[in-house]
């Protein structure tokens, strides 16, 4: 179990139950809430960035508007790919193999990751072709 004070210093899988939740925050002015029945991986910043794997469930994150430039970045990783943010406060939610999110304010960006292969032709069959323009004869 974490407790106050408890450290990150490598990947670690946090598991919530329906009762709890997990707060945290990390050098930057950044601070989250895990919600029950959630799973995630955190981890300590790499190249600027702090990134959470959220497996399932619901995270939310605060970016102190007012904190420098220079700080650390926050980036959630789903199955569906990457949202991340600057200055703001917002909410990704993992639930059986959908991502959704919602941003209160401020800018958030999203980065869909391709399927792995077993599910690489479902991909692109959903993606449509650029019609060809006409062709001058």
């Amino acid at each position: 179990p974490a407790a106050p004070g408890f450290v990150v210093d490598r990947p670690m899988l946090f598991v919530t139950g329906a009762d709890s939740s997990l707060d945290f925050s990390c050098v930057g002015k950044i601070a989250g809430r895990v919600s029950g029945n959630s799973r995630i991986v955190l981890s300590p910043a790499e190249g600027g960035t702090y990134e959470a794997n959220l497996r399932s469930g619901t995270m939310a994150v605060l970016l102190d508007p007012g904190r420098p430039e220079s700080a650390p970045g926050f980036a959630i990783r789903t199955a569906q790919g990457v949202t991340s943010a600057t200055g703001t406060f917002f909410a990704v939610t993992e639930y059986k193999g959908q991502t959704y999110g919602k941003v209160k304010k401020g800018t958030v960006k999203r980065k869909a990751t391709p399927p792995g292969k077993p599910d690489f032709a479902a991909y692109l069959s959903k993606s449509k072709p650029k019609p060809k323009p006409p062709s001058k004869n």
